[in-house]
């Protein structure tokens, strides 16, 4: 019976440690493979040329008349290019130029939310193959226990309270063995999903370790400087007040000019044709619309901006908090010796074989408390990880 708890107590205190794929290898593949960011590189290509779209002159129009009658026949024919007032096409290729930016924004905003649900499943993985590899372990022992209190059941040396509380612990084993086995593959789904249908494998079992990276007192400022939505918001405040020098520009007269050819009884007569619109209420209060947009967009922005400046620092906050604390419990865990103690209360006398399995419950459950606290740790490093990438 020694020798079965010294393997239970050896068995807990051994955890693998091995990585077999960092997360920025995945969070590449995920970049190059995923559906929906590869959707979203096309459409940023179609809403980039799509802003190029109509910034330049109109069409050019040509017609043709003609008359016919007893005396004779008439012809014209006129040749014309119409144009706005000129410094309409300034403000037309600035705000081209701002939308290609911000089409560009909206693509980094899906991939930060791709990259966001990445960070949560990766720990996740981690965190089931880990706590696989401690179910495993404590199933085989719990087999091991099995077998052993059977054998003193029918010698009469263990009676069937304890056969019981053994077979217990094997039936809850496994039970938790083969729901965490279902949810890494569920989660392995997720991943692939993510990666554009294409499996990959993560064996890891240490949580990812981010060399160079760390949260500083400046890292809530960077991250709202990078944010993607932040800079859209900035981008359409340029856009609108852009856009209200435009709607001035386009009340300005619209002109026309070409050439125009008569064909009058054997006559000809060629010339300029020139004309001007005067817009008087085809852009009626374009303006007036056009700064409303504008403090609806530097409302809008102030709004978003403190509201995920709260929440990077209640992510930030939180994660120190986390850490700091798996960091503490993980000290505090390293220098327990509990299953010193249990082994010598066991060889004294001191405490029952009830009493020994309840305490190892106890032990195990710390166990998992503590895989707990580093996945919640290890989540929201990712998190932030991505959100300073980008």
């Amino acid at each position: 019976m020694i020798r079965i708890i010294y393997i239970i107590l050896f068995g807990l205190l051994i955890q693998p440690a091995f990585s077999q794929m960092p997360f920025q290898a995945v969070l590449d593949s995920v970049e190059i493979n995923n559906k929906i960011l590869s959707a979203g590189r096309q459409m940023t290509e179609s809403q980039k040329l799509n802003a190029k779209t109509g910034i330049y002159l109109a069409n050019p129009t040509v017609s043709y008349d003609r008359l016919n009658n007893s005396a004779g026949s008439y012809s014209e024919m006129i040749v014309s290019q119409s144009f706005d007032f000129p410094s309409a096409y300034f403000q037309k290729s600035k705000i081209a130029n701002l939308t290609v930016s911000q089409a560009d924004e909206q693509y980094r905003q899906a991939k930060l939310e791709i990259g966001s649900e990445l960070a949560r499943v990766f720990a996740e993985i981690v965190y089931s193959n880990r706590k696989i590899s401690i179910l495993t372990r404590r199933q085989m022992i719990a087999q091991q226990l099995q077998t052993g209190i059977e054998k003193r059941l029918q010698t009469g040396d263990a009676n069937i309270f304890e056969t019981n509380r053994v077979r217990s612990e094997l039936a809850k084993t496994h039970s938790e063995l083969r729901i965490t086995e279902n949810r890494r593959n569920a989660l392995n789904l997720k991943l692939s999903e993510l990666n554009g249908g294409r499996p990959m494998e993560i064996a890891d079992t240490t949580f990812t370790d981010l060399p160079g990276f760390t949260i500083t007192d400046t890292s809530a400022n960077t991250i709202l400087t990078r944010n993607p939505q932040v800079r859209q918001w900035e981008t359409e405040i340029q856009i609108t007040e852009m856009n209200i020098n435009l709607q001035r520009s386009l009340s300005y007269p619209k002109f026309e000019i070409g050439y125009r050819q008569d064909m009058n009884t054997g006559q000809n007569y060629n010339g300029i044709h020139a004309g001007i619109s005067i817009p008087l209420f085809e852009n009626k209060n374009m303006v007036r619309t056009a700064k409303a947009r504008q403090m609806y967009a530097m409302e809008a922005s102030d709004a978003y901006r403190l509201e995920l400046q709260s929440k990077v620092s209640q992510l930030i906050e939180e994660y120190r908090t986390v850490q700091q604390s798996a960091i503490s419990i993980n000290e505090v865990f390293k220098t327990l010796n509990t299953p010193d103690l249990l082994v010598k209360a066991y060889k004294t006398g001191q405490i029952s074989y009830t009493e020994f399995f309840t305490e190892y419950e106890n032990y195990q459950q710390m166990v998992l408390y503590v895989e707990d606290l580093n996945l919640k740790a290890s989540a929201l490093q990712l998190q932030l990880y991505v959100l300073s990438g980008l």
